[in-house]
Order: structure tokens, then sequence, then C-alpha cells
């Protein structure tokens, strides 16, 4: 590999610049090694016992430099990188992660209808789309305790009954107990929220 020229250096970051010192020493290490004992050599990087992605063998001689013909095809965006590694370690672990954050989520606000009548409250919370529905009420919706309480208060309603944890809506409806003895029924619509006191 030919040395780095002091303009080409000023343009990379350090770390790349001594990456790049290494990988030098890594292939002249790989020439020595070849000349002395060529045939040794390619048994040990032999894909049946040192399987690579980019094999050693399989490059361009161009004087000193070794050219292998890779071509990059696109730029993965940063969250699609770790999309790919976590399905990487789950093929290698066979064991799945919960990794809720690498989902697509939307936030929404939808305003409430408490039994028949419209409020001016709205309540807002995170819902998961489901490819194959376009119904919004079809999607699983995440709800804070602390926003559905808010929304409680407002509407002058019992609060949630000793939880913090989030509500999760998979169903179109959801029953909590809330303060008082009380319960709270939560339905789901397109455009609206319905609350039932019971």
């Amino acid at each position: 590999m030919s040395p780095l020229y002091a303009e080409k250096v000023s343009l990379l970051p350090d770390y790349m610049a001594d990456y790049y010192i290494k990988l030098q020493q890594f292939f002249s290490a790989v020439k020595k090694l070849r000349n002395q004992d060529e045939e040794t050599f390619e048994t040990v990087i032999a894909d049946e016992y040192s399987p690579r992605l980019l094999s050693f063998k399989e490059f361009d001689k161009e004087s000193d430099i070794a050219v292998f013909d890779l071509k990059r095809v696109c730029r993965l965006a940063h969250d699609y990188v770790f999309y790919l590694f976590k399905l990487y370690l789950e093929y290698r672990g066979r064991q799945p992660f919960q990794t809720i954050n690498l989902i697509r989520q939307e936030d929404t606000s939808l305003p409430i209808v408490l039994g028949n009548n419209e409020t001016e409250q709205y309540l807002s919370f995170r819902s998961v789309p489901i490819p194959d529905k376009s119904n919004r009420k079809d999607w699983c919706w995440i709800i804070e305790a602390s926003e559905l309480n808010r929304t409680l208060e407002a509407l002058e309603l019992p609060k949630l009954s000793g939880t913090d944890q989030e509500i999760v809506l998979k169903n179109e409806t959801i029953s909590i107990d809330l303060q008082q003895g009380k319960r709270l029924c939560i339905r789901k619509a397109k455009k609206k929220v319905y609350f039932k006191l019971a």
C-alpha cells in the first residue's frame, strides 16, 4: 500500500490515518508470509479454515498497490445500520432482543369523547403502524400514564389506581382501574378516543 501524502492526511480524521498505517503493516506482513512459503500460506487462508468476506487472494497488483474491486452501492441510514446489527445478533445468538426503539412509531393526539359528549380535551399517545392496516384504531396504541392522568384530571375524573406504567392498547377496547373504585373503558377509533366511566 502506498504511503499517505500530507495533502491526503489533512483531509482524514486522525483515527483514519492511524488505521491506514495499521493496514499497511498488516498487508506488508501478508506479503512477507506469502513470499516465504506460498503453499503453506494458501492453506492457512483457504475458505474452509478461515472464511472472510474479503479474500487476500482476489485483488489486482499494480506495482506496490493491491487494488480490490469494491464499489459502494448505497449509503445505509444510521438507524437501519442498528437494525441490521440487531438482526445479526439475533441470528448469531438465536435470541430475539427487545428493541422497541427500532420500531416505527407516530405521535398522535385525538379528541376525547366522554360517554356521548364531545369534550375539548385531547389524548396524546404513540401509535405503531401495521403495514397492511390503514385504520389507526387497528394499530397498537401506547399511552403514558402521566398523560392519561392529565386528561382524567382535566375531565374531573378519578386518576389511575396505583400504576405509572405505560398503557398498551392492542385490542379495540381496554378497561383500566381508577381510584375511588371506578373503572375506565377506553375505545379506539380512527379519529377519536372514547372514554366511558363505570
